[in-house]
C-alpha cells in the first residue's frame, strides 16, 4: 500500500489505504460504515445483550437469596442463634446437608418449650 496525502481534510493529513471519507459511501451508509440492515442488527444486538446482563444480574440475585435462605428466614424469625445459622450456612451450605441443616435450624422454636406451662 501507497503512502498517501488526504486532499480536501483538515490540512494536509497522511495515512494509509483510501481516503476516510469513502468509509461514507452511498451504499455504506452514513453510520460509521454500516449498511441500514446491519445497522438495525447492530441495535438490536446490543438491546439483547443488555436484557441478557440484566436478566443475568436478576438470576444471580434469585440464588443468592435462595442460597441464605436460611440465614433470611432465622433473622426474620428473631431466631437467637441466627449468627450462627449464617455461619452455618456460609460455610457448609454449598452442600446440599449443610444448607437442609440451616433450614430446619431456623425453623426451629426453641421458645417454644419455655413458653408451655409447667403443670400441664
Amino acid at each position: 500500500m501507497a503512502f498517501k496525502t488526504g486532499k480536501g481534510a483538515r490540512g494536509s493529513i497522511a495515512f494509509f489505504g483510501p481516503h476516510p471519507a469513502s468509509c461514507y459511501s452511498e451504499r455504506r451508509g452514513s453510520a460509521g460504515g454500516l449498511t441500514r440492515r446491519a445497522l438495525k442488527r447492530k441495535v438490536i444486538m446490543t438491546t439483547f445483550s443488555k436484557a441478557m446482563a440484566t436478566w443475568g444480574l436478576v438470576l444471580l440475585a434469585v440464588i443468592f437469596a435462595g442460597y441464605f435462605l436460611p440465614a433470611i428466614i432465622a433473622h426474620r424469625r428473631g431466631h437467637r442463634n441466627a449468627i450462627a445459622i449464617f455461619v452455618l450456612n456460609l460455610s457448609l451450605g454449598w452442600t446440599v446437608i449443610g444448607w437442609i441443616a440451616a433450614v430446619v435450624w431456623a425453623f426451629t422454636d426453641e421458645g417454644a418449650a419455655d413458653s408451655a406451662p409447667a403443670g400441664s
